[in-house]
Parts: C-alpha cells; structure tokens; sequence
C-alpha cells in the first residue's frame, strides 16, 4: 500500500485535503512518474536540503 493507497481509501479523505486539491488530483500526479523518476527526484531534493544545511554551519 502506497501512502496515497490509505487517504484514497478512506470515506472522507477530501475533507483532510487543502483547499483547491483533490483526490484525483494527487493520483493524476502520482501516475504521472514512474517509481524509479519519483524516487530520483525525492533523492535530489533531498540532496539540495542537506546542501543547504552544510552551507549554513
């Protein structure tokens, strides 16, 4: 189960959303990348923080 799979499968997970995001919109996105893309650019951004924080100290 993904973490979308659970809010999806809940009576009235819209209701939990920000206003102007749906459902349907987050599966749209998370269709929109395969596993391995999203996992790329979760790993980049994650980088780019921990870049950031170095620079900081």
């Amino acid at each position: 189960m993904t973490p979308l799979d659970k809010p999806s499968s809940m009576p009235e997970a819209a209701k939990f959303l920000r206003t102007g995001v749906t459902l349907q919109d987050l599966q749209q996105l998370a269709r929109a990348h395969s596993d391995v893309e999203a996992a790329q650019a979760l790993n980049q951004a994650r980088a780019a923080l921990f870049r950031r924080l170095a620079a900081r100290a």
